[in-house]
């Protein structure tokens, strides 16, 4: 077989390879879920065969709405396998967001939990709409079980152009547009993934995220199952989910987003810190000797200086990865100070998603690392009261243009084809790539400083008390909408939470330069527009 990967069929074709070895280990209450290559192989081929006697037609498109689970991932590769292409879509979305998705994508399958059963048979009306329940019992009409066949049938072969996943992104506004990737854009970034030699064949990659973002499903899916390696499944998102997963699981590699880590620290110095004082103050210095150790004389002592921290916490993990937002510097460090190889990158729906990345034990911080191969990353020239040009990227990962919205494809890309990234960067001497933010979120205040609110929302989401903020111009004044923890909200009279997360804003925004404070603060219980 031909170590080339085109489409995402060569991928799902060298399950084969790795006959028993498991692929999917999913915690459960007590115990977990092992699959191995042959039966997730085995599940996906036949589900196929069941869903095209069932009348599923190569490209048309399926929904896939349910948390991560080796059922997801059998459903996934099975629609693939027979030609349809997966929309995929957060599993929290609310009724009408999820009746706007259906209805333009024009999916006729979807696969779901049992929860979403009654809203779905409301939005079908007259339309065909086949649902198809990926919780349910083996003997329920509607349950996943009832479409396998006798037998596997042979892929629907697509060529690297072809449609493969439908990824569904909001903006800013919150209004929810389609990002439609081929086999060829999401192969080439697997293929170069893989080049890096980010994971070696002992490691078992630990995915506390969920799959209907790119940015998991392939570098958290398509590339350890691709590579033979087991991906490990919290059975909730929670933090202690989490570490269980990394224990039990013995995952040697993490991935997560900045949030999970800017939470890890605190909480493990909060635990040094119930010993005592001195306890704490001798963590501190041994992290901040082990933190200059490493980045001034590139000396690695943390996994011997904190051993029993790794013992306690996962005695495996080796590789922490940061994706999906901007990594704070010093968060970095520390990661890197306390023993573990830290690796992060840069990208978005429409590249596959990786730009460029900063490999384990390498990365260069403070940067995003040097574009993968294949790709081509440029600067344009700084717009009128921005410092920084905007990034433009070309390569074989980059979409062709947004699903039904032909005005915004022509806005997104320049005369000569390369896609504008909407994030404001440069390259330094070495081709590291650096990170300013959003070009469209920059805002400039009356006194004619430079703001980057996403410095200012992440600063306030540090916060115990705060789920997440945003933040923005109003009346010439910083402000934010602010939504509270949950564990802020229960119990808690309206007045007292209000007067509470106001009370940490102020105390966040003492800490920030002055320009960029916030003036006020108003509290939601909603979740905010992405």
């Amino acid at each position: 077989m031909s170590d080339e990967i085109a489409t995402l069929h060569d991928i799902i074709a060298r399950f084969d390879q790795h006959g028993d070895r498991p692929a999917v280990w999913a915690m459960t209450e007590e115990d977990a879920d092992e699959w191995s290559f042959t039966r997730l192989a085995d599940h996906c081929r036949r589900l196929a065969a069941g869903l095209r006697e069932a009348g599923l037609e190569p490209g048309s498109r399926a929904a896939l709405v349910a948390p991560n689970s080796p059922q997801w991932m059998v459903a996934c590769f099975a629609l693939i396998h027979a030609g349809a292409v997966p929309v995929l879509v957060d599993a929290q979305t609310g009724p009408e967001a999820l009746a706007r998705i259906l209805d333009d994508s024009e999916a006729s399958w979807i696969f779901a939990k049992s929860d979403l059963r009654e809203p779905l048979r409301e939005h079908r009306g007259d339309n065909r709409l086949e649902i198809v329940l990926l919780d349910a019992t083996t003997d329920e009409p509607q349950s996943w079980h009832r479409f396998l066949a006798e037998g596997p049938i042979e892929a629907h072969r697509a060529d690297a152009d072809d449609l493969a996943v439908l990824f569904y992104t909001s903006g800013t506004s919150g209004a929810a547009k389609g990002v439609p990737l081929s086999h060829g854009n999401l192969a080439s970034n697997v293929q170069s993934l893989i080049a890096l030699n980010l994971l070696q064949s002992h490691e078992r990659a630990a995915l506390p995220l969920p799959l209907h973002h790119v940015y998991p499903f392939t570098i958290g899916m398509l590339v350890p199952l691709a590579t033979g390696i087991p991906i490990l499944l919290p059975q909730s998102l929670s933090g202690p989910q989490v570490v269980r997963t990394l224990r039990e699981g013995e995952a040697t590699a993490l991935l997560a987003v900045p949030r999970l880590y800017s939470a890890l620290l605190p909480a493990i110095e909060g635990r040094v810190a119930e010993r005592g004082r001195i306890a704490a103050g001798a963590f501190r210095a041994a992290l901040a000797f082990s933190t200059f150790l490493r980045w001034r004389l590139g000396l690695r002592v943390g996994r011997r200086l904190f051993a029993k921290l790794h013992r306690q916490f996962a005695p495996a993990l080796e590789i922490v990865t940061s994706g999906g937002s901007p990594m704070d510097p010093a968060t970095a460090r520390k990661l890197e100070g306390l023993g573990w190889r830290f690796a992060n990158g840069y990208g978005l729906t429409e590249t596959s998603p990786v730009v460029a990345f900063n490999e384990p034990g390498r990365a260069r911080i403070g940067t995003v690392g040097r574009p993968i191969a294949g790709v081509d990353v440029r600067i344009a020239e700084p717009r009128e009261g921005q410092s920084h040009g905007e990034i433009e990227v070309q390569g074989p990962n980059v979409f062709s243009g947004y699903w039904n919205r032909p005005e915004e494809t022509e806005a997104a890309f320049t005369s000569d084809g390369y896609f504008r990234t909407g994030d404001l960067g440069e390259l330094d001497r070495d081709g590291y790539l650096r990170i300013f933010g959003r070009a469209s979120s920059l805002i400039v205040m009356p006194g004619g400083e430079n703001v980057w609110p996403e410095d200012v929302e992440e600063a306030l989401a540090a916060s115990d008390l705060i789920a997440e903020a945003g933040v923005l111009l109003h009346e010439e004044k910083l402000v934010a909408v602010v939504v509270p923890e949950p564990e802020t909200l229960r119990g808690a009279e309206r007045d007292e939470v209000v007067a509470d997360v106001r009370r940490e804003v102020a105390r966040v925004s003492r800490g920030l330069p002055s320009h960029h404070r916030v003036a006020h603060a108003e509290v939601t219980r909603e979740p905010l527009d992405r």
